[in-house]
């Protein structure tokens, strides 16, 4: 392959990666301009308040409270309303023998099958708040991970672009170099083929932000200038004992979502065990009969003979017990969760830290010796082009490992439940 060649492709390389631009601006510019603009950059609290206060996902969680509220209040009222019964008799036309009687009959909640409803609606309103709580960490967690993913983007992009910009002008010095005859054509070559590189990996990289940048604008709907910096340093992994770790768990919203769901199956036998039990209705009547004063009254029970409603208080049992396998399970789940995430957390952060070590030096201290050793021809081109590469995908891989990192602190915050307290304090 010729310069020429390579130079052809390293053209190509780059109208595809301007043209790519092109559209990403465009739609950034669509997606920006569709979002409510704030005033200025927001510090992490204000940001994650103003996402809870507008993402849908929350609010309809917010019209769930509402509505089991409501079902609550209705669980409450009295079960069984009185009744009016009106009835009027003629035996004929010429006959004085009129009958004419009114009267009222209620069916009396003796049982307190009331009492059972409101149960069921307490834990359930109980239930819909917890669920809120989940909502409101999960949609939290995302945006924050979003934001990471974000930042780090950034950052890898803004180092791609530094090394297109030193490959580009290492590419020039090679063709002044070639002209002059002081390299060979591989030289110039893999100089070329290094730049076409280059421009490839950083329209990646690009497009790798923009996913981000949609994605962040998908779950918080926010414009750019309001998006926090992520912190400067990474938090120090938690030491905690496993009875502070049990004591988190229990508070977890998804387990008291299932707390409430339990104490919800075990209100529904209740109102099972009620419905096996016939409820009296009690009448009282009064009227006149042939002008004589008519006063009565009545007794109605139900037997319950042909279905004794057993089965559904045996059905109810069968659920609570499902119920409670399924919040163990989810006990258990949440628990290997947060020690694992807790796991993957330390090793990260000592992995991010060793990286920081290892590479003290400045990127472009490095990149200045690079240069003055390959122009004093103490570098040859092939461990020029190495030695660049290095030095930049080690950076590149230290930005990704301190995203991964945040990451997976924002996990362990979820799974431990202590995501606002930490927003709190940041």
């Amino acid at each position: 392959m010729n310069a020429n060649n390579i130079e052809k492709i390293a053209i190509f390389y780059s109208k595809l990666y301007s043209s790519s631009l092109s559209v990403r601006a465009l739609l950034a510019l669509v997606i920006f301009c569709a979002c409510p603009l704030l005033s200025q950059a927001s510090s992490m609290k204000e940001f994650i308040s103003y996402v809870s206060r507008t993402n849908p996902a929350i609010l309809s969680a917010q019209s769930e409270v509402a509505k089991a509220d409501a079902n609550y209040a209705q669980s409450r009222r009295p079960i069984y309303n009185p009744s009016l019964d009106v009835d009027a008799e003629r035996v004929n036309q010429e006959s004085f023998e009129d009958t004419y009687t009114a009267g009222i009959n209620q069916t009396v909640d003796l049982f307190n099958k009331r009492g059972a409803n409101a149960a069921v609606g307490q834990h359930g309103l109980a239930e819909a708040k917890a669920n809120l709580l989940a909502e409101q960490l999960n949609v939290t967690t995302q945006a924050l991970k979003a934001l990471a993913k974000y930042r780090t983007a950034q950052s890898v992009v803004n180092l791609a672009k530094q090394r297109t910009q030193l490959l580009a002008e290492f590419k020039k010095q090679n063709v002044r170099k070639f002209k002059s005859g002081d390299i060979a054509q591989d030289a110039l070559d893999q100089a070329s083929l290094a730049y076409a590189q280059a421009i490839s990996q950083q329209a990646d990289e690009e497009i790798i932000l923009m996913n981000a940048y949609q994605n962040l604008i998908a779950i918080t709907h926010t414009s750019p200038n309001t998006w926090p910096i992520m912190p400067d340093k990474l938090p120090t992994p938690l030491r905690i004992s496993i009875a502070k770790q049990e004591e988190w768990l229990r508070k977890l919203p998804v387990i008291e979502i299932y707390g409430a769901k339990v104490a919800t199956a075990k209100a529904v036998i209740r109102v099972a065990q009620a419905e096996t039990k016939p409820d009296p209705t009690i009448g009282f009547r009064g009227g006149t009969e042939d002008n004589e004063l008519l006063i009565g009254g009545s007794l109605s029970i139900p037997l319950f003979v042909r279905n004794n409603f057993e089965d559904q208080v045996h059905a109810a049992n069968h659920q609570a017990i499902a119920v409670e396998q399924e919040q163990m399970n989810i006990y258990r789940q949440n628990k290997a969760r947060l020690q694992g995430d807790l796991s993957k957390y330390n090793t990260l952060y000592n992995a991010a830290g060793q990286w920081s070590q290892a590479s003290k030096h400045s990127l472009d201290g490095g990149i200045d010796l690079l240069n003055r050793l390959w122009s004093a021809g103490e570098l040859n081109t092939t461990d020029y082009l190495v030695q660049l590469k290095q030095r930049i995908d080690s950076q590149i891989s230290g930005v990704e490992l301190t995203g991964k990192t945040w990451q997976m602190w924002f996990s362990v915050m979820e799974a431990s439940g202590q995501l606002k307290t930490w927003i709190d304090k940041t």
